[in-house]
């Protein structure tokens, strides 16, 4: 669950209310043509569902072995994971923000684009 790091850029809400609209719209179009080539560039290194696998075919030509995980051995090592989501949302509750709400959200987000996404 959350294995790849999301890159995204922010701003004060007041300092993007503060722009006139076409400004607004130019920074959103810009952002839009971004995302669009860095989501296909990711998922093409990622190989995510196994469209163009390049950096594993990479790593297979340098040696390295893959090895896919079975359904068991992917559940076990899920139930393994846990606890470091667990000891994520008490970090989360430190900072006054419901982890176990936070968590939750996480894990039904992964489940609705995995089964979307991942068929």
């Amino acid at each position: 669950m959350l294995y790849n790091t999301v890159h995204y850029a922010t701003m004060n809400k007041k300092v993007w209310d503060s722009f006139p609209k076409e400004i607004q719209d130019a920074i959103t179009k810009v952002n839009e043509e971004v995302f669009a080539t860095a989501s296909t560039m990711w998922d093409g290194k990622d190989g995510a569902k196994g469209e163009n696998q390049l950096g594993l075919d990479f790593a297979v030509t340098k040696g390295n072995q893959l090895i896919t995980l079975s359904a068991e051995e992917s559940a076990r090592w899920n139930e393994k994971l846990k606890p470091l989501q667990g000891q994520y949302a008490e970090v989360l509750n430190k900072k006054s923000i419901d982890g176990k709400a936070v968590m939750g959200k996480i894990s039904e987000l992964t489940k609705k684009y995995n089964s979307e996404f991942y068929k």
